[in-house]
């Protein structure tokens, strides 16, 4: 779960599994494991959403024309970043399921999504207005 980013189920199982056992060292490496992770999404979701609107505020949108896409997407270069590492993160990852992807991207965003995640081979789908990448 921790893989799929499931922070809160992750958290219940591990603190009800360190609670039988408050002692084991591979729970307590979890935890804190889980801590850091949540830390390192937090920040990233804080720098996307700055970026979101931090392009359009200074100097416009930048036109980033990444290889293998036929459209130019009006995306800045640290979200084409972000995007890449946590979606080859995810495609790496042991675990199995989603990965789900926040609400209030621009249809820019989301094409330059759907573009990566096809290249990497992983699946798009859409569930309530939000994206989601499967394997």
């Amino acid at each position: 779960m921790l893989m799929l980013n499931d922070f809160k189920e992750s958290s219940h199982c591990l603190r009800a599994a360190q609670r039988l056992d408050p002692k084991n060292e591979d729970i307590n490496r979890e935890l804190k494991k889980l801590e850091e992770k949540q830390i390192a999404n937090l920040e990233r979701e804080r720098d996307m959403c700055q970026n979101m609107f931090s392009d359009y505020q200074s100097a416009g949108p930048k036109k980033t024309e990444e290889k293998g896409t036929k459209a130019k997407t009006l995306v800045s270069d640290k979200f084409c970043s972000m995007v890449r590492e946590d979606l080859t993160e995810f495609k790496n990852s042991d675990g199995k399921g989603q990965f789900n992807l926040p609400s209030g991207l621009t249809a820019a965003e989301e094409e330059f999504i759907r573009t990566e995640a096809s290249t990497l081979g992983l699946k798009v789908t859409t569930h309530g207005g939000k994206l989601s990448i499967s394997k």
